[in-house]
């Protein structure tokens, strides 16, 4: 969660222009201080294992002979800078296939917390884990651990905003000591992408989870809060020589969901025989899912009727009393996959980015595609979709007017560059046509900018053209009447054609005690997102926010 505002105020004579004049600035600018990508003495010059290691949560010295060895954790939470209450090693390998991290921390084996849990579900158990940046780039790393049972936890982020739904395959394996407990994990170079080259250079943290009387957390080479690129701290991995991410793949996956239902011939008379029906083809629902991975940095799927019948089922949420859209999060794994590059959260710490692009707008699709490509400190990203039940949302300023129409196609164009430092700048395109006529398109721009390790700047600009539908049904059946934009446009969907646009822009410090967040909110009455969610508009916003943490040691209250 974000801080909230402490308190807001809305202007509604500052226009959003200036934002506008900055865009040069945001495009050009280069930080004044040079923030580095990793920490050179904090190397690891990896030696290959000359026999596969079994993972079997048992640590032989035979087996890691030739791993590289980790020690002098330091604590960076609670009390950061401070040496660690217990001992902690780590060892680190490879062969042609696997990248092999072993564990070994020696600790009271009656206070251990380790639960046989599901995947994802031990966070607040004790666990092991490296986070691994393959690209140097400071874009995202992969966190990827176990507890002492060998129940893995993963995730990928940027030490902000964390997906812990990514799901990596590798094995792991753990056990509880007499000192403390053991952890194995493989995790397989066909799993992970990276640069194609000879020699890779990966980015690396190794971290270990300590829950007590207060969480203690322990990294290799130490993190500060005082900056605020969590990546630049990394170390490094090098010399790992003759390894290859995944080859071209594919998958097919065909589904056939069948229904049958009958009712009795006299309602009225509960022992009369069912109506005899057979389960016929008007009764199938045929799917079919594809999915080709050229590399571990570029894949392509695509879903014909895709059954959706087995996903969470979304909280219940009170719309008694509220007069705005209801937020409900994607639960899809075609959608899941890949929604780190289409996010644009990743450089807001404080307060939530505009959802220019919300893939529940595309509600039942016929057919979906998606196309994923990472390559280097570049990545690109294509979501299409036709979808037969398409939501629309009719943001005004202070509720909005939900509905559901027919068909539609989606198209959805992503390209984000990172750099150096933990800055990136991104461009995104979203459209949405429906045959009848009406489409809503956006353009976006989006970037960090860090002037040194606890202050940069974040930026978010949106354009959107909307052509309405003209559907007097619709109309009707949802009560539209009234008018936006001081009586220029009806809320009645009638045909007008208008652009809109909206703008964040915030200046934040980040560290472990004093934090603040500057930030100018603006949205035109007209903005629309048909392929986002834009629940209301028509206002500008400033956020003033700030905090002082502090911290004691070795007492009742740590902060």
């Amino acid at each position: 969660m974000y801080p909230n505002p402490l308190w807001a105020t809305r202007f509604r004579v500052a226009p959003l222009s200036f934002v506008l004049l900055l865009l040069p600035v945001l495009l050009f600018a280069t930080p004044r201080i040079q923030q580095k990508s990793t920490d050179p003495n904090k190397a690891l010059n990896l030696k290959s294992t000359p026999s596969p290691i079994k993972v079997d949560g048992e640590l032989k010295a035979d087996e890691w002979v030739t791993g590289a060895l980790v020690k002098d954790f330091t604590e960076f939470q609670p009390n950061e800078g401070s040496t660690p209450g217990i001992k902690a090693e780590a060892w680190i390998t490879y062969d042609a296939m696997y990248l092999y991290v072993g564990y070994r921390v020696t600790d009271e084996p009656s206070a251990l917390r380790s639960t046989n849990g599901k995947r994802d579900e031990v966070w607040s158990d004790d666990w092991v884990a490296i986070a691994l940046d393959t690209y140097r780039n400071n874009s995202y790393f992969l966190l990827l651990g176990a507890n002492p049972s060998g129940i893995q936890v993963d995730s990928r982020g940027n030490g902000n905003n964390d997906d812990s739904s990514y799901n990596l395959i590798y094995t792991s394996a753990g056990r509880k000591t007499e000192t403390g407990y053991e952890v194995e994990m493989a995790i397989p170079f066909s799993s992970l992408s990276f640069p194609n080259k000879e020699v890779q250079s990966w980015g690396v943290n190794f971290l270990v989870n300590h829950p007590r009387a207060s969480r203690h957390m322990y990294a290799w080479p130490a993190l500060t809060q005082n900056n605020a690129c969590t990546m630049c701290q990394f170390g490094t991995l090098e010399n790992i020589k003759g390894v290859k991410s995944g080859s071209m793949h594919y998958q097919i996956l065909p589904a056939l969901v069948g229904s049958n239902e009958a009712s009795r011939e006299d309602s009225a008379n509960p022992g009369s025989p069912f109506t005899k029906e057979k389960l016929g083809l008007k009764n199938m629902e045929p799917s079919l899912n594809l999915k080709l991975d050229f590399n571990s940095n570029t894949s392509a799927e695509m879903s014909f009727n895709p059954d959706f019948s087995q996903i969470e089922s979304d909280a219940d949420q009170i719309s008694v009393n509220s007069t705005l859209a209801l937020f409900y999060p994607e639960r899809r794994p075609f959608f899941q996959e890949g929604a780190d590059l289409f996010d644009q959260e990743s450089g807001f710490n404080f307060g939530e980015p505009f959802q220019t692009v919300y893939t529940r707008s595309m509600n039942a699709p016929l057919v979906a595609t998606k196309f994923i490509s990472r390559q280097g400190q570049s990545s690109f990203g294509y979501i299409g979709a036709m979808d037969e039940h398409s939501p629309i949302i009719i943001p005004l300023s202070e509720s909005s007017e939900v509905m559901e129409n027919g068909r539609s196609i989606s198209n959805i164009l992503r390209f984000k560059q990172a750099m150096k430092g933990g800055n990136y700048i991104a461009a995104l395109l979203t459209d949405r046509r429906m045959p009848e006529g009406g489409s809503g398109s956006v353009v976006a721009l989006d970037g960090k900018i860090n002037f040194s390790p606890k202050y940069y700047f974040t930026y978010q600009l949106n354009g959107s053209r909307t052509e309405e539908l003209n559907n007097p049904t619709l109309n009707n059946e949802y009560g539209l009447s009234g008018t936006f934009d001081q009586g220029r446009h009806t809320v009645a969907l009638d045909g007008e054609t208008f652009t809109g646009h909206s703008g964040k822009i915030g200046f934040i410090r980040q560290s472990r005690e004093w934090n603040f967040y500057f930030g100018y909110d603006a949205v035109s009455p007209t903005f629309r997102a048909d392929n986002g969610f834009v629940s209301q508009n028509n206002f500008r916003q400033a956020n003033i926010w700030q905090g002082y943490s502090f911290y004691f040691k070795d007492r009742f209250i740590t902060q």
